[in-house]
């Protein structure tokens, strides 16, 4: 049994969140749904749950692309302001992701949290977000501007402006 509100590392997480900020939704959201679908699944989730159940990560992904749809700033947390918007989307993402705590516990395949469902939830939000700021942040800080030069040489967006509201219209 795990420790309610323990750090849980995961990566495929901590990789969608940096997709999401570097290359949209699209890419995160995949990514997003099929880590949690094959885990879920290997935890012994049954099957038609599993594929329900994994829709609530790309939706906590999905927050940060709306989030910085609105957001008129830099995205590569180089300001004391882009860290408190990350920050903000990373508590609403880690909120709207916890609703796969209460899928898990019905179906008795917790993956984080405790034997009760207000432990499973504590377990949950906590360790989205944390992990969103221990581990995602310092990676876009850091590799933001390699990121950038990538997208500039191959690609026509930019890491200033990642998401336009044509982009929320398409996905």
């Amino acid at each position: 049994a795990r420790v309610p509100g323990a750090l849980v590392a995961a990566r495929p997480w901590t990789v969608a969140v940096c997709m999401v900020m570097w290359l949209g939704l699209e890419w995160a959201a995949v990514l997003a749904y099929l880590a949690t679908l094959f885990s879920t699944l290997y935890k012994g989730m049954p099957t038609d749950l599993a594929v329900v159940n994994a829709l609530h990560n790309p939706l906590a992904i999905a927050v940060y692309f709306l989030f910085y749809c609105n957001y008129q700033g830099d995205a590569s947390l180089r300001s004391l302001r882009s860290w408190g918007w990350f920050a903000l989307a990373s508590f609403v993402a880690a909120t709207v992701s916890s609703f796969g705590a209460f899928i898990s516990e019905f179906t008795g395949t917790a993956l984080v949290g405790g034997g009760t469902l207000l432990e499973a939830w504590l377990g949950w939000v906590p360790n989205a977000f944390l992990l969103s700021m221990l581990t995602s942040a310092p990676l876009i800080w850091l590799f933001s501007p390699t990121v950038e030069r990538i997208k500039q040489r191959h690609y026509r967006r930019s890491l200033a402006q990642p998401f336009s509201q044509a982009d929320l219209l398409q996905a």
